[in-house]
């Protein structure tokens, strides 16, 4: 049997609660029918009820106990945009473009430009994979970078490093298997927070699962030299990792618009798409690969 905990520590203090409930029941069957997992509907769904009672917690309409919930929030203008970034979709999987120093350096390019162009050519999510950058040279590009991708409505995530990301707001980080644990993790960033890890075994994903992860990057599934000494487990074991998990899965390593289709056709429902460095950053044009790359993977 498993233990359900729920922790309440904030409400809203305010009459006007009528009609919550259905509000929330049909957001959530809105969300879904988008598509979305039920994690992500509910998550979507609650910020949503949240926002407008915050937004009509004063509103003075009636005289009973229960006041009116108020869905025209949108008719306030810019005061109503919502803090809170949208929620994780597995969809935003679909081209993930993974930054590299070295790579960005020998084309002398800047980290803010490389993200910039991989956002235009059509990457749905960002990694930034800094590991050659002081602590604060990596805050202040990251700064900017999540500047330009919430500009653009797509998410980015640190690679390990958690305190990088809490200083510079970004949507969330993604770990290893020998960096810091996921439900770690997870205490330090909060429940809204995206949270992805790496897997190469079905006893990893599932615990991926237990432990509070959003999504799996699974590889490399090809050789790379991204990576030292980085073991490759091919398609038939992507397949496994993606079998045995309840999340959405990115695959990643030595993936390009060679193999790409490839690695979309395995049999696995939950393989939402490509974790992609090389193959956009150590091009002369990041935009035109990644133009490239989006059109084998829309095939």
């Amino acid at each position: 049997m498993d233990a359900v905990d729920v922790f309440f520590d904030e409400r809203i203090s305010t009459r006007n609660t009528h009609g919550t409930g259905c509000t929330l029941a049909s957001s959530i069957a809105a969300e879904l029918a988008k598509g979305l997992p039920m994690l992500s509907a509910v998550k979507i769904a609650k910020h949503f009820v949240e926002t407008v009672l915050n937004y009509g917690k004063d509103l003075g309409i009636g005289r009973g106990p229960q006041g009116s919930f108020d869905h025209s929030l949108k008719l306030k203008g810019s005061i109503c945009k919502l803090n809170a970034p949208r929620a994780f979709s597995p969809s935003d999987l679909f081209l993930y473009a993974v930054t590299d120093s070295g790579m960005n350096k020998n084309w002398g390019r800047s980290i803010t430009d490389a993200v910039e162009a991989a956002i235009e050519g059509g990457a749905t999510i960002v990694q930034l994979r800094e590991k050659n950058l002081e602590t604060r040279d990596f805050i202040e590009a990251a700064k900017e970078c999540v500047s330009i991708c919430h500009s653009k409505g797509v998410p980015i995530l640190i690679n390990d490093r958690v305190d990088v990301a809490l200083a510079c707001n970004a949507d969330g980080v993604h770990v290893g298997q020998s960096d810091m644990p996921v439900f770690t993790v997870r205490s330090l960033l909060g429940p809204e927070k995206i949270i992805g890890v790496s897997c190469k075994t079905p006893e990893q994903a599932q615990e991926a699962w237990v432990n509070g992860a959003d999504y799996i990057g699974s590889g490399g599934v090809f050789p790379t030299n991204t990576k030292a000494n980085n073991r490759t487990i091919g398609l038939d074991g992507l397949k496994e990792v993606c079998l045995a998990s309840k999340l959405p899965v990115v695959a990643i390593g030595g993936i390009g618009i060679s193999n790409a289709q490839s690695v979309m056709e395995i049999d696995a429902p939950n393989l939402e798409g490509v974790a992609v460095v090389s193959g956009l950053f150590n091009s002369e044009s990041v935009l035109s690969a990644t133009k490239q790359l989006h059109g084998v993977l829309k095939q």
